[in-house]
């Protein structure tokens, strides 16, 4: 793979598929096409290949995995690092708690004040409240990425494309919103909606929507 001519860099914190639809659109390809490419054979409406979307960047796939949200880490290169790693966060949770039960017994056995509780331990007042309010320390936030678009803020061009071609196919529909509207959304929700809406042909699209949230109502008698 060589990188296409047009390299534009990357935003940080932008998602992978905005950064794909800014690349695709600078070396005037269609954002689904270079989609497919990116995702490879045999699937192309899965995740892009994070290895292939460096190539065709021009970056190096550290730099991307930085900047861009959404993107998968490749594995690690051996168990020896992952359980090293492992090792790491073990021992910091253990040392944490370690802090904390001694704060609790300094607390108690010398009634010492909280200033002085910070000052011998050497850390924060805020942490010194955590440890008297639970000896127990608290777990590690895990970082989440924004989600992709929900289907259902969609609803309204998919349907309106279905009602004027109903033979048209998901894969036509997700490459319109692709490449028309910017949408961040993935094939497989584009063809499960595309299912339920010619399961049930008569049913409105308010019945439709109320199906997928699980709040279908019943029908009057």
């Amino acid at each position: 793979m060589r990188p296409l001519p047009i390299r534009p860099r990357p935003h940080q914190s932008e998602t992978v598929g905005s950064y794909i639809r800014r690349l695709a659109r600078a070396n005037h390809l269609h954002p689904s096409y270079l989609h497919g490419y990116l995702c490879g054979p045999p699937q192309y409406f899965g995740r892009p290949q994070p290895e292939r979307l460096a190539a065709l960047a021009g970056r190096p796939l550290s730099t991307l995995q930085l900047a861009l949200t959404g993107l998968s880490r490749p594995p690690r290169a051996t168990t020896t690092a992952a359980s090293q790693d492992n090792a790491r966060r073990q021992d910091r949770a253990e040392a944490r708690t370690a802090l904390f039960t001694a704060i609790c017994r300094d607390a108690e056995l010398e009634r010492l004040s909280i200033r002085a509780l910070a000052t011998r331990h050497r850390v924060h007042r805020r942490t010194i409240l955590q440890a008297l309010h639970d000896p127990r320390p608290p777990q590690r936030k895990r970082h989440t990425r924004p989600a992709l678009v929900m289907v259902e803020h969609l609803q309204d061009l998919i349907d309106a494309m279905l009602d004027a071609e109903q033979t048209t196919s998901a894969m036509r529909i997700w490459q319109h919103l692709i490449d028309e509207h910017d949408a961040e959304v993935s094939y497989s929700s584009i063809s499960s909606h595309v299912a339920l809406r010619r399961s049930a042909p008569r049913l409105g699209n308010q019945t439709i929507r109320a199906d997928l949230d699980g709040t279908t109502k019943p029908k009057p008698a």
